[in-house]
């Protein structure tokens, strides 16, 4: 159960507090002064303070700098004050509080959004304490703000820049930005649309005390994914983040699906080559260049020597696990430009652009050498194949898989293990 603690002078606003706190299932400590405030603290876990501006014998800025100075600096502290002073509130959030609010504004609907902070168990918490922060403002305050409610969120890869020129010669990208609009050497509104042409699938929100909808919208419009007004508190500002980052994973995982479905629309789901039909079409689209462009193309049929024997007496696990390390290791003596397809059961095709029979026939018994060498537990011959390699010459494509099947089937009735180019 979460504890928080309350360091008021207020009966009212403790009687406030205690009924919020045992609503929302945390154990109440109340506090008037900052020695009591202490002793409650050196014997019980609190995971959050709300203190006044004013206490007994001393002040919430006093016993704020204490406790920065001592092993509980680390627990999020919300200040309430009826002082409406904009320095007093620097002040204040220079000293690393999450929030200030004003007395006149406290109602139990925005503590309570502040406590459920502390409850909050959200899955996508865990993915933003993994995540990049930038923070960009010429303010230091507002700097020490935002990277204040990060941090006391347990999100600690937080980078502050007070010149949006030291952010633009970073190297790295961010996943999430804040980038106030008035900076500077340039303009919220240039850098936000920098970022996005940089980083196309990073968050950016945009801070900036101005509420004027004009400019929101225009800024919206240049790429920021949210505008958050300053100041803003903490359980808004974090609630928009998550809506932002949840939406941002939910595209990274459309994306993911949407690749693995091109994937198996194109690969051969065991050995993880191109199938059947994208390989064939891919042999069309290469002789046609090499038809049009006067060009060098070549392929090579290959087969796994005696794949049935295999298969029956070791099993088809032995089988696939011979095809899979077959085409890793083929995939590993290719150009990024040759294409390898499966064409059915054991057998494969190498398209080789740009490639002679010569060439094709020294990278065929490379490939060959490479698998008669590889060890494979539980056999006890070496695991070999045979190939036929043909030049393009104007033929189609039907005809030259015809003519490099005849090569094949050739170097099968010459004994196997070896490749075949006539």
């Amino acid at each position: 159960m979460p504890t928080l603690l309350h360091v008021d002078r207020s009966r009212f606003f403790q009687k406030i507090i205690s009924e919020l706190a045992v609503q929302k299932s945390f154990t109440y400590l109340s506090a008037q002064t900052a020695e009591e405030a202490f002793s409650l603290l050196r014997e019980n876990r609190v995971d959050y303070i709300i203190s006044s501006k004013e206490l007994d014998k001393s002040t919430g800025e006093e016993f704020i700098k204490e406790l920065n100075n001592s092993p509980h600096k680390e627990v999020p502290v919300i200040v309430i004050s009826s002082d409406e002073s904009q320095a007093t509130q620097e002040k204040f959030y220079t000293l690393g509080i999450v929030n200030y609010l004003q007395k006149s504004e406290v109602t139990v609907d925005r503590l309570s959004r502040y406590l459920d902070q502390v409850l909050d168990n959200n899955p996508i918490m865990e993915d933003l304490k993994k995540a990049s922060f930038a923070v960009v403002d010429d303010s230091q305050v507002s700097l020490s703000a935002v990277a204040n409610i990060l941090n006391h969120q347990g999100i600690l890869n937080v980078s502050t820049f007070s010149n949006p020129l030291d952010l633009l010669r970073e190297t790295r990208s961010f996943d999430v930005y804040f980038v106030d609009i008035i900076l500077p050497h340039m303009s919220g509104e240039e850098l936000v649309l920098e970022l996005r042409q940089r980083h196309p699938h990073s968050i950016i929100f945009a801070i900036s005390a101005i509420t004027n909808i004009k400019t929101i919208i225009h800024i919206l419009g240049s790429g920021a994914d949210d505008f958050i007004i300053k100041p803003f508190e903490a359980p808004l500002a974090m609630a928009r983040l998550k809506n932002s980052f949840r939406t941002m994973k939910a595209l990274q995982l459309l994306a993911a699906q949407k690749e693995e479905l091109q994937r198996l629309a194109t690969h051969d789901g065991l050995t993880g080559a191109f199938n059947h039909r994208w390989v064939l079409e891919r042999l069309e689209e290469e002789r046609e260049k090499a038809k049009r462009y006067h060009r060098r193309l070549s392929i090579l049929i290959i087969d796994i020597d005696h794949f049935k024997t295999v298969n029956d007496t070791q099993g088809h696990l032995m089988g696939d696990e011979i095809l899979r390390r077959f085409v890793h290791l083929v995939h590993k003596e290719i150009r990024e430009v040759d294409i390898l397809g499966r064409y059915g059961g054991d057998e494969f095709i190498l398209v080789m652009p740009e490639t002679g029979i010569k060439e094709g026939m020294i990278l065929a018994d490379r490939i060959r050498l490479s698998l008669e060498k590889t060890v494979f537990e539980g056999l006890d011959k070496p695991v070999t194949l045979s190939g036929g390699v043909l030049e393009y010459d104007g033929q189609g494509v039907t005809e030259m898989i015809k003519q490099a099947d005849e090569r094949l089937y050739k170097a099968k009735k010459q004994g196997r293990n070896k490749i075949i180019a006539e």
